[in-house]
């Protein structure tokens, strides 16, 4: 590829569009854009991107120029030159993306970023803070502008701008036709390396998007041990988990073997940190499921903190400690048999102490002594029936308690 006195060459640049510079600076291999995204979601991406010869559009999927008000939000431009920059992960008119470099800190955390190089261009707003050896180019205004100063550098550079739509120009030109020449043209040789379809489709965008579901899932796993697949069905939440870490690796692995040694140099500390969080998510999930196993055992065991059952229960109605209702006693049985044989014993009772009063009425006139007799003998049979009673009141009292116990 020849270069032009300009410093572009091929009729291509790499465009960037961002809020702020978020601590750029120049170094001895020029230009450096330091990634600065953190918590899960940053850790996850390694990719850096950018888009060919126009600047990107907002749309459905992202805002990268204005604020919902209608604020400028992308006041930093930057521009760059293929041949100072990495071979692309991916390669698309409104979508290229580059892989980030990494380094490993001296306490174990990286330092990522991309190199652009000598030949960037910063596109500034008047008044914005840009280091110095940077090369800048100043506008005053908002999108209008800042459009026409990105426009301005590239025509500089004989590149022809381009109107970004979602996927691809506005143009109506062939994407993978032109994917293809552009691969050929500046990488060849490393045409087989380069994505040049969507970035959805990438392999980069499998590692991210399975970072962040192995991360949620290990976290789910503290509170919750199955898993709700698509058809309805439950499984062990570890082996879903166990599942998509060892796809995760394979993919890593796949990756790293595929890279030439220079990218490898490039970017492997980053990879390499990936596979140890892997390996860590492993452990952590082991000593999960380990904790999980003993709440099951405990549930599994005998209910020893609850009382033992009643005298006469049956025990096997007994489940996980909970007692089922008892069947009547046996004794209840013979106790309803003893009340009937003492109900027909007070019936015959009562019978005789008629037949008595009879007598007695009928002797009544004989004599004062046989009435006070019939009377005497009156009395002590009902007071035997009474008795009688008495027992057979007690006798349901005692039973009737037994049952409600």
């Amino acid at each position: 590829m020849q270069k032009d006195a300009s410093g572009y060459g091929d009729g291509i640049a790499y465009v960037r569009v961002q809020e702020g510079l978020h601590g750029a600076t120049m170094t001895d291999a020029g230009l450096r854009l330091p990634y600065t995204r953190e918590g899960q979601f940053g850790d996850a991406r390694n990719t850096s991107h950018w888009s060919v010869n126009s600047v990107v559009a907002d749309h459905a999927y992202g805002r990268f120029n204005e604020n919902a008000d209608g604020s400028l939000k992308g006041n930093i431009v930057v521009i760059g030159d293929p041949r100072e920059m990495p071979v692309p992960a991916g390669l698309g008119q409104v979508d290229t993306w580059f892989r980030m470099d990494a380094t490993q800190r001296a306490d174990g955390s990286l330092d990522r970023g991309l190199t652009v190089g000598h030949g960037a261009v910063v596109v500034a707003p008047s008044g914005f803070n840009v280091p110095d050896g940077i090369n800048v180019v100043r506008y005053d205004g908002g999108l209008a502008e800042r459009n026409a100063a990105v426009e301005g550098v590239l025509r500089d550079r004989n590149i022809e701008p381009h109107q970004a739509g979602m996927r691809g120009w506005t143009d109506g030109q062939n994407h993978d036709a032109w994917a293809e020449n552009v691969t050929r043209t500046l990488y060849p040789g490393q045409e087989k390396d380069i994505h040049t379809g969507s970035h959805g489709g990438s392999v980069d965008e499998s590692l991210e998007s399975n970072s962040n579901r192995i991360a949620a899932l290990v976290d789910k796993y503290r509170t919750e041990r199955l898993h709700a697949m698509g058809d309805g069905s439950e499984v062990p939440l570890d082996s879903v988990i166990r599942e998509a870490i060892t796809e995760q690796r394979s993919k890593l692995n796949e990756l790293t073997a595929s890279l030439p040694g220079q990218e490898s140099d490039r970017i492997g500390a980053f990879y390499a940190a990936q596979s140890d969080a892997l390996t860590a998510q492993e452990a952590k999930v082991s000593g999960m499921s380990l904790k999980w196993e003993a709440s099951l055992r405990e549930l599994d065991g005998p209910a020893t903190a609850l009382p033992p059952p009643l005298p006469g229960m049956d025990k096997s109605a007994s489940i996980i400690g909970t007692a089922l209702p008892p069947p009547l006693p046996k004794e209840i049985a013979g106790a309803t048999v003893q009340q009937q044989a003492k109900g027909q014993d007070h019936q015959q009772q009562m019978d005789r102490l008629k037949a008595i009063g009879s007598n007695a009425l009928q002797q009544a006139g004989r004599s004062k002594d046989g009435a006070e007799k019939a009377a005497h003998a009156v009395e002590k049979q009902r007071g035997m029936a009474e008795g009688g009673n008495a027992d057979r009141t007690r006798e349901r009292v005692k039973t009737g308690n037994q049952f409600a116990l």
